[in-house]
């Protein structure tokens, strides 16, 4: 390492008494430090020339509607849309004050958060906020040291945060948040993790803060669930469902789904249970469940469990024409209708087979064969439906007069024919 510059409190502008805390944020083209005075504020440095900083602007409490500025201990920078935000914890006034610095010389306040305000009970003694994308949302991760616990604050819109789940000491399994100190959060496969150290407590917490939607089931082996099983998909949303629907691609075939209230005001139970009448794979449903800031979740069937219905069945088959079918005696190469099978499984290849007891031969009358016709099997192996049609050699209608009507051109004595004229018989 070089040393390059040194900065000091009131030289060319710069407020870094008590400098407690310092994070960077890149804000178009140029490079900012950011960092926090005891004394309540905080100095925003262009260090865009390592070796010429320039002082930017500085950030006190109680100015231009900044209001939770005093005793700041961390910050943290989160880019939400075009803007950046500076978000700062205050350790004695119990909150997060959350700042726009889009512009880095000419900073506003967005909003501030303190504990028991807007439904905010675990933000005593905040010491430390991080940031973290979770499922497309920004959320603040704040470290409340007098309350023990870790508060999630959706900051999506950084002018009305809402309040998020929370993790404290000695609830639901967590045993290391005694004083919670410090933040970080890692990535590890398709999980992100928050980890968490505990002053008090000698130790840290490890906790799980994206996964794939929980899944419980009644049926203890659920590699396929079964007619009558039970499915219960948990789910946090980051405020009170206000309403919910269910959009089916199949209605006839898909069961009722409920949506309850579960442990906490933000999470909810989407309840299902499979039929005990047979259904097919392909049934699809989606759950959209929409909060008060009119943010949409859809969980479908995949997030229940990758099959949730086993494919019980059988492809289906219909005779195209009548199940008894006539050919005239005589008749060369006989046109035989023949079927149609269908089935719902992904894939379906619609085809069916047809095998014939007897022989069809055409110039016997009372000649008589049957077809049977069965449908292929689905992907999900179950056999299809056969159905047959009886086919019989007829002799053609024998020919009987049922009228006659004769006639003649001669129209002037027409009671005997003569020499020359037409007589036409009908």
């Amino acid at each position: 390492p070089i040393a390059t510059s040194t900065i000091s409190h009131n030289s060319n502008n710069f407020e870094l008494s008590g400098a407690n805390y310092i994070t960077t944020a890149t804000i178009g083209s140029s490079t900012y430090a950011l960092v926090e005075n005891r004394g309540g504020g905080v100095q925003i440095i262009d260090i865009t020339t390592p070796s010429v900083p320039i002082a930017a602007s500085f950030i006190s409490d109680n100015t231009n509607n900044i209001t939770t500025l005093a005793d700041p201990r961390t910050i943290a920078t989160a880019t939400i849309g075009s803007s950046t935000y500076a978000l700062v914890a205050s350790q004695t006034e119990d909150g997060i004050q959350i700042i726009n610095i889009t512009d880095p010389y000419d900073p506003i306040a967005a909003s501030s958060i303190t504990d028991s305000s807007s439904s905010y009970t675990y933000l005593d003694g905040a010491i430390y906020v991080t940031t973290e994308i979770i499922n497309s949302r920004t959320y603040a991760l704040v470290a409340s040291q007098n309350d023990d616990s870790l508060q999630f604050i959706d900051i999506t819109n950084p002018y009305k945060p809402t309040t998020g789940p929370t993790a404290s000491d000695g609830v639901g399994g967590y045993t290391e948040l005694d004083g919670i100190d410090s933040i970080a959060t890692a990535t590890i496969g398709s999980s992100t993790y928050a980890i968490t150290s505990s002053r008090f407590d000698t130790g840290i917490q490890i906790v799980r803060i994206t996964q794939s939607p929980a899944l419980a089931s009644d049926n203890l082996n659920y590699t396929y669930a079964k007619a009558g099983d039970t499915l219960t998909l948990e789910f946090t949303v980051n405020d009170t469902i206000v309403s919910s629907t269910t959009q089916f691609t199949n209605p006839s075939q898909i069961p009722s789904i409920s949506i309850t209230n579960a442990t906490s005001s933000a999470t909810y139970r989407a309840t299902l249970t499979v039929p005990s009448d047979p259904i097919e794979e392909y049934a699809e449903f989606t759950i959209t469940v929409e909060n008060n800031q009119s943010v949409s979740l859809s969980i479908t069937k995949n997030d229940l469990h990758s099959n949730v219905f086993v494919d019980t069945i059988a492809p289906r088959i219909e005779l195209v024409g009548d199940a008894s079918h006539i050919v005239y005696v005589g008749t060369q190469n006989p046109i035989i209708p023949g079927a149609t099978a269908y089935d719902g499984s992904p894939g379906y290849s619609a085809s069916y087979s047809t095998s014939i007891t007897g022989n069809l031969n055409t110039s016997i009358i009372g000649s008589n064969v049957t077809y049977t016709y069965t449908a292929h099997p689905d992907t999900a192996g179950n056999l299809g439906e056969s159905v047959t049609r009886n086919v019989t050699v007829v002799d053609y209608e024998p020919i009987t007069v049922t009228s006659l009507i004769a006639s003649s051109d001669n129209s002037v004595n027409s009671s005997y024919a003569k020499v020359g004229d037409e007589i036409r018989l009908t």
